[in-house]
């Protein structure tokens, strides 16, 4: 169950870092231009290292459960957001403003310009 947990874990905190080289590899064995839309392409490359990460916990023989591995992958990809809301909430309701438009900002790229 813990080995499920990680690995979707793992797979979520990837997943954004993944996106540009499924989408090279899904226009590349594709023959014509599928047009797929930002949000629906985000899911594919969520369910793509999802399956990924379940072919893994297969091969080391771990029990494979889909709850562990769905609930990691939820903390993997939003755990940034997660933190900056706890960290927000505990200095109160004005600086839970503040993280949450940083933590947002912070996956958009928008912080770094």
């Amino acid at each position: 169950m813990i080995t499920n947990l990680i690995l979707g874990a793992i797979a979520g905190f990837l997943t954004p870092m993944a996106e540009p080289y499924i989408r090279k590899a899904m226009s590349q064995l594709a023959l014509s231009d599928i047009p797929v839309g930002e949000t629906e392409f985000d899911v594919l490359s969520l369910l793509t290292m999802l399956i990924a990460a379940s072919i893994l916990v297969g091969v080391l023989g771990a029990n494979s459960m889909a709850f562990p591995l769905l609930l990691g992958a939820l903390g993997g990809l939003f755990g940034k957001r997660f933190i900056a809301a706890i960290k927000g909430t505990a200095m109160g309701s004005k600086s839970a403003e503040t993280a949450s438009e940083a933590a947002a900002d912070d996956m958009s790229g928008e912080g770094e310009k």
